[in-house]
């Protein structure tokens, strides 16, 4: 009797290990990208992008977005109040169809503007997941490509969706 509820419960223990490996991102296979200061009109349909920025607080003032139908583009701008975007880290799931951001030593203004309706983007959330960090999550329509900059003077992050086929 105890053989089988050792065999059992170790059963259970992979069952339950390859079951939440299953769920985890493969982040070994993402390309790598750095965030650089102008557009480069190379649109990436998946991966993982970075920027290094400066080290004290900062405010995400608004998020704003405009949809051109001759460039069948959608461009999606976080605005910050400081001079410089913070340091961000990101990650780009086609599968998932969404991207998510994490804006570091980054706090949201007390009263952002509703994002409204979208081409692209059909959701925005805010997670305060540490007082270190804003996470930003946006949930897409299926089979979107994305480019992404940042700009400065003031700070913003400019990332920019178009449809992949």
């Amino acid at each position: 009797m105890r053989f089988v509820n050792l065999s059992l419960f170790i059963f259970f223990l992979i069952l339950i290990f390859f079951n939440f490996n299953s769920f985890g991102q493969d982040l070994l296979g993402e390309s790598i990208r750095k965030i650089g200061d102008k557009k480069t009109s190379v649109y990436m349909d998946k991966g993982i992008f970075h920027k290094a920025g400066p080290k004290k607080p900062g405010n995400l003032k608004a998020i704003r977005h405009s949809y051109s139908p001759k460039q069948g583009m959608e461009r999606i701008v976080f605005d910050f109040a400081e001079a410089e975007s913070p340091r961000i880290y990101g990650h780009f799931s086609t599968q998932q169809k969404k991207i998510s951001l994490d804006l570091f030593n980054t706090d949201l203004a007390q009263s952002i503007a509703s994002f409204g309706s979208s081409h692209f983007v059909e959701g925005v959330n805010f997670l305060s997941v540490s007082k270190d960090s804003l996470s930003v999550e946006l949930h897409l329509r299926p089979q979107v490509t994305m480019d992404v900059f940042s700009l400065s003077s003031p700070g913003r992050l400019v990332i920019d969706l178009r449809s992949s086929h």
